[in-house]
């Protein structure tokens, strides 16, 4: 009966010594590392499977990680007993039955994809903890595995305020732009003919653009690597096809007006109107056109993004601006 008895315990020990690393192998959160740590220091077996088990995997790195854990415990000689060899034979197969489960269900923690029609506005809290503001026509898919958080801008606008996590960065590939941060928030704009705009609005993002469309050397046909650039909170960049702008500043009551979507809003502080009408086109099912004499007039205010009546009749009211309706468009003009 003792025999058995030791048994049990051993390959209890080691099993549950096998999971402990198959966590710490993974990365620990500060919960799991307490709990670890009173695992260990409840039995004198506890802290000695583990070392067994780590020398088991011949990993230098895991040892040294586990005595940074546990500074006064030495790696032990392995015990010797008849029912180790058993016991470690059952923890090696539940530890790589672990580990395949760990690897099938947690390499891929999260997938999923979101969109928004004309004129909706969407918020998404993900499992890291970040969350996402989807604007008006957009769309997205996101692929969080243990390594990598990336997301796919596929069409539109979004707004990402990124949970922090060193060893996962949070990457954005937006058309041919590629924008990484760990913990910030920031917003990506991308229109239709694939240029993009990037808002920084707390902490820092790199960003690397596409690749320029002629090649660097005619002769080799190469092409040049692409170019980093790195932005802070207040600042902004637009990139193309063709080329990256410079950085530019951003006041904090600007950034307050480009989020305004958020709110449900759309300000304009001196826009010309064909660019203004634009940005409006987005929240609409309708198309604008307009006479070419008023295309550069200056407009300023803010308007509900559901609320066209509200715009044209500010229009009127403000620059004599008429718009004739049809069924799926308006024309705007001066009498």
């Amino acid at each position: 009966m003792s025999n058995v008895s030791q048994l049990t315990s051993a390959e209890d020990c080691l099993d549950q010594a096998s999971e402990w690393l198959a966590k710490v192998d993974r990365g620990l959160s500060e919960e799991e590392q307490r709990a670890m740590q009173e695992w260990a220091q409840a039995n004198p077996n506890h802290r000695r499977s583990l070392f067994e088990m780590a020398a088991m995997w011949d990993s230098m790195s895991m040892l040294s990680e586990l005595s940074a854990m546990f500074p006064l415990e030495e790696a032990p000689a392995p015990r010797k007993s008849f029912a180790l060899p058993a016991a470690i034979a059952a923890s090696v197969a539940v530890l790589a039955i672990s580990l395949g489960f760990l690897w099938i269900s947690n390499n891929v923690l999260q997938q999923a994809q979101f969109k928004t029609a004309i004129g909706e506005h969407s918020q998404h809290k993900l499992n890291d903890g970040s969350t996402i503001h989807l604007n008006t026509d957009s769309r997205l898919r996101i692929d969080f595995t243990l390594g990598e958080r990336k997301v796919y801008l596929e069409q539109g606008e979004a707004h990402f305020t990124v949970a922090h996590d060193k060893r996962r960065p949070f990457v954005v590939q937006a058309g041919d732009n590629t924008i990484t941060a760990i913990g910030t928030a920031f917003n990506i704009q991308l229109s239709k003919d694939q240029e993009m705009e990037l808002l920084v609005t707390e902490g820092k993002v790199s960003l690397q653009g596409p690749q320029t469309a002629k090649p660097e050397n005619e002769a080799t046909n190469t092409l040049p690597a692409p170019v980093t650039t790195y932005l802070s909170a207040g600042q902004k960049i637009a990139s193309s096809e063709q080329a990256i702008s410079s950085v530019t500043p951003v006041e904090s009551e600007t950034i307050d007006g480009e989020l305004a979507w958020q709110r449900g809003f759309i300000v304009f502080d001196g826009e010309p109107l064909q660019a203004a009408i634009a940005e409006v086109e987005r929240y609409s099912e309708l198309s604008f056109t307009m006479d070419e004499d008023i295309q550069s007039l200056q407009i300023a205010g803010f308007f509900k993004t559901n609320d066209m009546d509200k715009l044209l009749n500010a229009l009127e009211e403000s620059f004599g601006i008429m718009a004739e309706r049809s069924e799926q468009s308006i024309h705007l003009h001066q009498p």
